[in-house]
């Protein structure tokens, strides 16, 4: 059974994104969290940080409070990001390849975790069907398992992709549209106070030491 499901899984492919999506729409429909995110917790706040850092170093002191009391617009960016993971993926094959094979590795094992685990549930359902041993339904708890890996796995390839960015290897163009639709509402926000935002002290500050900056700590 093991080495069928091994074959079936190699032949019917399904991305590990597809079933993510899944998982996502039962969770919002009914209200329920069954996994993480697509990236892990520390990811996650190292991705949110950085994309504050990102604000305040393109925009004026005014621009940066009103970014950080209203948090819409980096949500929005966050997630703009997230929606880039493949073309992120390109981009580290041609920046590093060795941390590309660190992502590839880890996508290749969400991808046959989650492949195989289907397999073993098809399989089994078709087993207990068709003999009527009902204890052959086990398999299925089997298949929860590998999903629940192979999923894991997708976030931990999401990782290296986000602290690739992070640390300034590749670049998003989402943030890049991000930067441009933040530094226009900056420059609008001060035609209409009468400031000069490139006066503005943050933006000195940071001026050595920028997200973007291959020298950037982090």
């Amino acid at each position: 059974m093991s080495f069928a499901a091994f074959l079936w899984g190699s032949l019917v492919q399904v991305h590990p994104s597809s079933i993510t999506s899944l998982v996502r729409k039962y969770e919002r429909r009914f209200d329920r969290r069954i996994t993480r995110g697509p990236l892990n917790r520390s990811t996650e706040d190292a991705l949110e940080d950085w994309i504050r850092d990102f604000e305040q170093a393109n925009v004026s002191t005014e621009m940066a409070r009103f970014l950080e009391e209203d948090k819409g617009d980096r949500i929005g960016a966050y997630f703009s990001v997230i929606s880039e993971l493949k073309q992120l993926a390109v981009r580290l094959q041609v920046a590093n390849m060795d941390l590309f094979t660190e992502y590839d590795r880890r996508a290749s094992e969400a991808d046959f975790r989650i492949n195989v685990g289907l397999a073993v549930g098809a399989l089994s359902s078709s087993l207990a069907y068709d003999s009527g041993n009902w204890w052959t339904l086990a398999g299925l708890g089997v298949t929860f398992i590998m999903l629940l890996n192979g999923m894991a796995c997708e976030r931990d390839s999401n990782d290296v992709l986000i602290q690739s960015l992070v640390a300034n290897v590749i670049e998003s163009t989402s943030l890049t549209r991000y930067k441009e639709s933040i530094q226009v509402l900056d420059s609008v926000a001060a035609s209409l106070s009468g400031r000069s935002p490139e006066s503005d002290s943050i933006r000195t500050e940071h001026a050595t030491n920028q997200p973007g900056d291959p020298q950037t700590e982090l």
